[in-house]
């Protein structure tokens, strides 16, 4: 269950016919002969169509949320005008956080007979959402729809959610559209506060989505090059031409977009319109942070951090790592029409493996730390320069003949790349993973299970303007989704990009 977050009723001081200085008087006067109270919640668990709901695991993770900053609309309809006020709180003006709920305090008066919309707009620290929604509440009549169509921009994801002092700030509006609730006559105080009657429900949901990986505490860290061979009569063998051990599991997530839609749109799912029609024609990641400007951020001003260790990817594991990580990685949800899905315009995982190798040059190293080395493409073993990767021989010069490629590993790294939400499990290869989108409000978690192949030696090698998959290189992942509600899928991850 989602927790609850109770807001008090003090949120609905700005009600158009009975402003707190006026209570008493309204009271005598009889403009006000009634009492209505907030609740503000996270949505509780529900069965919902997200956008193709892969991996649908049941459970949740109720969060390290901190409250910072509470902004209430509130829309008054009185005789066929509405009127909008606002007011901000903070967690101080309220009863305290008890168990995940912060309790009301307080009740207002108000008119029966009055209907009223409430918006809600939580940890909004850098005005994002309502620098827009100031702007609009002097037009009581067109609020609701500005609101419904509003988009903000940022420059970073970390202008709407970012850990802090291990807790996460992340902003909150509306779940749903609100809806106008007309006020019922002679409430008392204590129950507008109890919610017998008269209280505005609104949830909220976080606008951005969290990506988390851990690695399998029993996962199979080495990998074994191999190439086939054919002799002079035809046979054909495969042998194991290296051996790689694989340590320091680090990852980023990247592709988050720069804009949201201030009301999540839960019927197409469709993000802000420059993101949802985003079709990158760009063949480098260079190109791309150019093209996508404004749109889709694909760098992590985080930067990498360790997979944290876990011994599955049950769901009492995850939340435990969830919770016991000291950061957060946040991303802005992305999706895009069927068929529109590229690796330019997608939000990935981006693992990065440091390795050592049995042999270099034909003997094993002399020390355990990782090292720049050259892979012979043909056959398979690791040179220390590329003048010998490429001519197969380990006493070879910059003058010897060329007799295969040789690709560079700098500093003993490697990389790997998931999508955050595949339509396909990863670990069949008889499907094509052809989308992976990514709303608010979930939490995407991939388990690295084993490694099947060797990574990319460089990004440029997955080409941005390309479908999601095109094949090819390895690495075995169990992913999971968590919507702060809980999705799940294995996979045997073999480069699939």
């Amino acid at each position: 269950m989602r927790t609850a977050l109770l807001a008090a009723a003090a949120l609905l001081l700005g009600l158009a016919s009975c402003k707190s200085d006026k209570q008493e008087a309204a009271l005598q006067n009889g403009q006000c002969d009634t009492y209505v109270g907030v609740s503000v919640r996270f949505p509780a668990s529900e069965m919902r169509a997200l956008p193709d709901d892969h991996n649908k695991l049941d459970g949740e993770w109720q969060g390290r949320d901190v409250i910072k900053k509470i902004k209430v609309y509130v829309a008054t309809t009185s005789n066929g005008a509405t009127t909008i006020n606002s007011d901000q709180f903070t967690e101080a003006n309220f009863g305290g956080i008890n168990n995940g709920i912060l309790a009301p305090n307080l009740a207002v008066e108000a008119k029966s007979g009055d209907q009223v919309k409430v918006y809600v707009v939580i940890n909004d620290v850098n005005n994002k959402v309502t620098s827009i929604l100031d702007q609009k509440a002097n037009n009581g009549a067109t609020f609701d729809e500005e609101f419904k169509k509003a988009v903000a921009t940022v420059a970073a994801i970390a202008d709407v959610a970012k850990y802090d002092a291990e807790k996460d700030i992340v902003l909150m509006t509306n779940e749903k559209a609100p809806v106008d609730m007309t006020i019922a006559p002679n409430v008392s105080k204590e129950d507008a506060i109890g919610g017998k009657a008269n209280r505005v429900e609104v949830r909220v949901s976080r606008v951005a989505s969290r990506a988390i990986v851990t690695v399998d505490d029993e996962a199979v860290k080495t990998i074994k090059v191999e190439r086939s061979f054919t002799d002079a009569e035809g046979a054909t063998t495969k042998s194991t031409t290296a051996t790689v051990t694989v340590k320091d599991i680090m990852y980023q997530v990247t592709g988050s977009a720069l804009q949201f839609n201030v009301l999540e749109d839960r019927k197409n799912w469709k993000v802000a319109a420059p993101v949802y029609d985003f079709a990158p024609t760009s063949s480098t990641w260079a190109a791309l942070a150019t093209e996508a400007t404004g749109k889709m951020l694909f760098s992590d001003a985080g930067d990498y951090q360790k997979a944290l260790i876990k011994a599955n990817n049950e769901l009492a594991n995850v939340k435990e790592a969830l919770g016991k990580e000291t950061f957060s990685k946040f991303v802005l949800p992305v999706t895009h029409a069927k068929g529109k899905y590229m690796k330019g315009n997608s939000t990935m995982f981006e693992i990065k493996a440091t390795f050592t190798v049995d042999k270099i040059d034909g003997v094993a190293p002399t020390g355990t730390d990782a090292q720049t080395v050259y892979l012979g493409l043909s056959d398979g073993k690791f040179y220390s320069t590329k003048e010998k990767a490429e001519a197969m021989d380990v006493n070879a010069t910059g003058t010897s003949e060329k007799k295969q490629s040789a690709k560079e590993y700098k500093n003993g790294e490697m990389y790997y790349y998931i999508w955050l939400n595949p339509d396909v499990p990863y670990e069949d290869l008889t499907k094509t993973i052809s989308e992976s989108p990514t709303v608010r409000n979930q939490v995407y978690h991939a388990h690295i299970t084993g490694f099947g192949e060797m990574g990319v030696a460089d990004k440029d090698e997955v080409k941005p303007d390309e479908p999601l998959e095109t094949k090819k290189t390895h690495l075995s992942v169990q992913l999971q989704v968590l919507p702060w509600t809980i999705h799940s899928y294995k996979v045997n991850l073999v480069n699939r990009y």
